[in-house]
């Protein structure tokens, strides 16, 4: 089936939206419901997986959110490792095989309790990778449509929290905001 979507968003309120998203999680569980001691102890491990890098748009301020969202809501101390996908999203399966190997070697020796993947790309790598590298792993999956998710994929220990898009509406609060505006690229 089909993941439920909760209301259309414009890009305005995206990062707003997505905060809301993250509290609800958060107080369903979702986030704390992880193997307990999966590290043996200390502060929860947060392994968000970013197709662009933490300096880049359009998730950034998606990144952000969820990051200092997620710290104020934590009764837990956090660490967050944050690896960039750019190689997956290049296309190059030698660059792609060189990060999952480096991801098996981190991860043997420095498990985390939650996999964040950001965006499509994000999902796609986890989808792909989940049993070599991620299995077991609670996983909670942001910012990607659910067609990039195959509704099998989030019956065990996987969530995905998206909002569509509404490209019109962004178009119409741009031209609303600059009536002058001629080119908008997408």
């Amino acid at each position: 089936g089909r993941v439920p979507v909760i209301g259309t968003v414009c890009g305005a309120c995206y990062v707003r939206c997505m905060r809301r998203v993250v509290h609800i999680c958060f107080a369903l569980g979702m986030l704390c419901a992880v193997v307990p001691g999966a590290h043996g102890g200390g502060p929860k491990r947060v392994l968000i997986l970013d197709p662009f890098g933490r300096d880049s748009a359009p998730f950034r301020e998606v990144v952000s959110a969820f990051r200092s969202t997620l710290a104020d809501v934590s009764d837990e101390p956090l660490q967050f490792y944050d690896v960039p996908l750019d190689l997956v999203r290049f296309g190059d399966a030698d660059g792609e095989e060189s990060l999952v190997k480096f991801l098996e070697s981190q991860l043997r020796h420095r498990p985390v309790d939650v996999i964040v993947p950001i965006g499509g790309v994000g999902a796609r790598f986890v989808v792909r990778y989940r049993e070599r590298l991620f299995a077991g792993m609670p996983v909670l999956i942001i910012g990607a449509d659910s067609h990039f998710v195959p509704p099998d994929f989030l019956r065990t220990n996987a969530t995905l929290v998206t909002q569509p898009i509404d490209l019109g509406g962004i178009v119409e609060d741009i031209l609303q905001m600059k009536p002058e505006t001629t080119n908008i690229v997408v």
